[in-house]
């Protein structure tokens, strides 16, 4: 399904856009998203909310690139409806101030290569229904869902200049070697390349 085609000519592909309301995938408003070289930017303290809307690199959609992914591994060892869409969320401060990523991503492909360090969390959607999406949404509730209030501690102390970075990929389960003894497969979690990014700071 396509989305308002004056967001890619806006921000481009591959990217992620946040505000404290949902871009509406149909509609585009371009002062809905506060959006400056590359960044957008929300507001922290209390009450501030995030939103986020990903457009997928080269406009291709879900379908697409998990043909591409699942080529990777033999089609017998997938489990059947593990496949999920993930955001994962890095910030650039911790919960307490102290700054923990000393270099920040500028491209998509370094989302590939980010420690765990400064990494605050994920969430993940169900794929089934939207494989012939280009683009995926999620509203502040959405997110809170996820996280159990971290993100939400996270927005509240947030300072000017704090820093976020959205990388947003597919994922599967695949099993690996059947276990005798329990009687069950071992599974092991795949992630895919990151398919959009985007950067959020602090206003």
């Amino acid at each position: 399904m396509e989305y308002d085609k004056q967001y890619a000519k806006t921000y481009g592909t591959g990217n992620i856009i946040a505000a404290d309301t949902l871009p509406l995938r149909d509609k585009f408003i371009l002062s809905q998203v506060d959006y400056r070289d590359g960044v957008s930017y929300i507001k922290g303290g209390e009450g501030a909310a995030l939103c986020f809307r990903a457009f997928l690199k080269d406009g291709k959609d879900y379908n697409y690139f998990m043909k591409i992914f699942k080529k990777g591994y033999a089609a017998d060892k997938i489990v059947e409806g593990s496949e999920r869409i993930v955001v994962t969320f890095w910030a650039s401060h911790s919960f307490r101030g102290d700054k923990q990523m000393e270099t920040w991503p500028t491209k998509l492909s370094d989302g590939e290569h980010l420690s765990s360090s400064g990494q605050i969390g994920h969430i993940d959607f169900d794929i089934s229904e939207v494989m012939d999406y280009k683009d995926t949404g999620a509203s502040w509730d959405n997110i809170k869902e996820n996280f159990d209030g971290a993100i939400e501690n996270w927005l509240v102390n947030a300072k000017p200049g704090y820093k976020l970075y959205l990388s947003l990929g597919i994922s599967l389960v695949v099993n690996t070697d059947w276990d005798p003894y329990a009687q069950k497969w071992n599974t092991m979690y795949c992630p895919s390349a990151p398919l959009a990014a985007g950067t959020i700071e602090i206003k």
